[in-house]
């Protein structure tokens, strides 16, 4: 997938204008930012690890989700300020009447095999219909992968309701195919990529290229009033995730041992040390 900021293309999303006379903040501002274990934040790891938020005034703090769905109800609790979303995530909340902003991007689509449906080794899917009475695992119900996968089913004339979904995050999801307790999962790199290199399962299909390109996959988001009481805090936002999206196009090597680095453990527990 490409990154590149996305300024344009959803209704809720700001015109970079809306902030261009907000001045720097003076002091360094600590904001959380609240991400998943998804490829598509890594511009942002990397305007932390690379010091573009620091100098661009921010000490941003990073906290690890499951999935988007928690992360809008981490926006709505105050809990983080700012959130790496998805569309549908982000779409569902605003058509709730919930009052997010979306004010800067990280990746769109590429056509890139980044996302998928793999199932374990020794059972017997080979297309659509086979999924039916099958237990897969989903970051989270109403996902971007989870809608991608009911979309796939329901345009080959299945049932979705047929199938037996469960809620488990990424990093969980080799460890349930390994035991047998889920048939298949909807998995994103890097989790794909690892779990099929240790023989644990295979792609049936691909949901990523299914996606229209240059569609945004992951933007970041606040709470409507936030965005609006803070323009120099999402002007410096924007300006460090900026360099941080040109920094990951001009260092893939890099950028690759960030986004391992980013879902690591020690990472977390390192990030989590503060109260949130």
């Amino acid at each position: 997938m490409l990154f590149r900021s996305f300024i344009a293309g959803l209704f809720a999303l700001v015109s970079p204008h809306a902030f261009a006379a907000a001045a720097a903040p003076t002091k360094p501002v600590k904001i959380v930012l609240g991400y998943t274990p998804v490829a598509e934040t890594v511009a942002a790891y990397a305007a932390l690890k690379e010091g573009y938020f620091r100098e661009a005034g921010l000490d941003v703090q990073f906290l690890l989700v499951n999935n988007s769905a928690i992360l809008a109800n981490s926006l709505v609790a105050k809990s983080i300020d700012v959130a790496s979303i998805t569309p549908s995530v982000f779409l569902q909340a605003v058509d709730n009447g919930i009052d997010f902003t979306a004010f800067t991007g990280s990746a769109i689509a590429s056509g890139r095999h980044t996302g998928g449906v793999i199932v374990r080794e020794g059972v017997n899917v080979k297309g659509p219909q086979d999924f039916i009475g099958k237990k897969v695992a989903v970051s989270g119900l109403r996902s971007a992968t989870h809608i991608e996968f009911v979309n796939w089913l329901e345009e080959n004339n299945v049932d979705p309701k047929k199938v037996r979904f469960l809620e488990a995050p990424f990093p969980a999801q080799q460890d349930l195919l390994k035991s047998g307790s889920v048939d298949a999962t909807l998995s994103i790199d890097p989790f794909l990529t690892r779990t099929v290199n240790a023989k644990v399962a295979h792609v049936v299909t691909w949901l990523s290229d299914k996606i229209p390109l240059d569609t945004s996959l992951v933007f970041f988001a606040g709470r409507g009033e936030w965005v609006k009481q803070n323009p120099a805090i999402v002007k410096a936002f924007r300006a460090a995730v900026t360099k941080g999206i040109a920094f990951v196009d001009a260092n893939p090597a890099k950028a690759h041992d960030y986004r391992s680095e980013e879902h690591t453990s020690e990472l977390q527990s390192h990030l989590n040390s503060y109260a949130v």
